[in-house]
């Protein structure tokens, strides 16, 4: 069994999006805003890599990871700025790199009906960060990919979290989810608990609170009707916060 983390590359950095935007799920529209471009080099994460165009996905935590597809850059008639060879370097903390491989990737059709290709499976490898190097292209001075989807194996869904100073532990099952997921508090705080889900780009999408004072709750979330990406729980409780990374996937 195993979930998706489904990302529209649409930053230099990670930038989480709807799987939901095509009619098809695994096809990719021609539009030339749909996808990452790099025009600049820029110093990579690893210092082993040489300068160059390059995307760093934050999981939001360690997943043990599946098989990869890979949308190229699919814009109309702007293939020549998609991605041919590509180095996939994994990370646990963003400091400490191993070289997954070396992949060709073929170039996209310029076609609505493009359906990428399934490039490479980790069988299981370990990452919290996933970092993508392009050594070259199609013919572009520009570099970029369309979308990115990377299978992650269902043993390690649930996740237990706290903060180094926190009176609170917040324990999120199953992480990464489809429709919902839970929320357990254990707490030596006093005071009512609060708790907000905020989404990619900072906005609350869904909030609740605790009846009264609080040493121990369970909550359900429903994330239906929201987006596949990355959220994130915030929960406050006497005068302290902590947050918590959430991926919704698709299934």
């Amino acid at each position: 069994m195993r979930t998706t983390l489904f990302f529209l590359t649409a930053a230099l950095f990670v930038q989480i999006g709807a799987a939901s935007a095509q009619c098809y799920p695994d096809r990719h529209n021609t539009s030339p805003n749909e996808g990452w471009v790099s025009c600049d080099m820029r110093d990579s994460p690893n210092p082993e890599r040489e300068r160059g165009h390059w995307i760093m996905y934050d999981l939001g935590y360690t997943y043990a990871l599946g098989e990869m597809n890979v949308w190229n850059y699919n814009g109309a008639d702007l293939t020549d700025i998609g991605a041919r060879e590509i180095v996939i370097d994994l990370s646990t903390n963003g400091t400490d790199w191993r070289e997954h491989g070396s992949l060709i990737l073929n170039r996209a059709t310029g076609k609505s009906r493009y359906e990428g290709e399934t490039v490479t499976d980790f069988k299981g490898d370990t990452a919290k960060y996933v970092l993508i190097s392009v050594r070259n292209n199609y013919g572009s001075s520009c570099s970029g990919l369309g979308e990115i989807k990377i299978d992650v194996l269902e043993n390690v869904t649930e996740l237990f979290t706290q903060g180094k100073n926190s009176c609170f532990k917040v324990a999120l099952y199953p992480n990464p989810h489809v429709g919902q997921f839970a929320f357990d508090l254990t707490s030596e705080c006093r005071g009512e608990v609060q708790y907000t889900l905020y989404d990619a780009v900072g906005r609350s999408v869904l909030t609740g609170s605790s009846d009264g004072d609080a040493g121990r709750m369970n909550r359900t979330l429903s994330t239906a009707g929201l987006s596949a990406g990355l959220y994130h729980l915030v929960v406050r409780q006497g005068g302290q916060t902590e947050r918590f990374p959430v991926m919704k996937a698709v299934r």
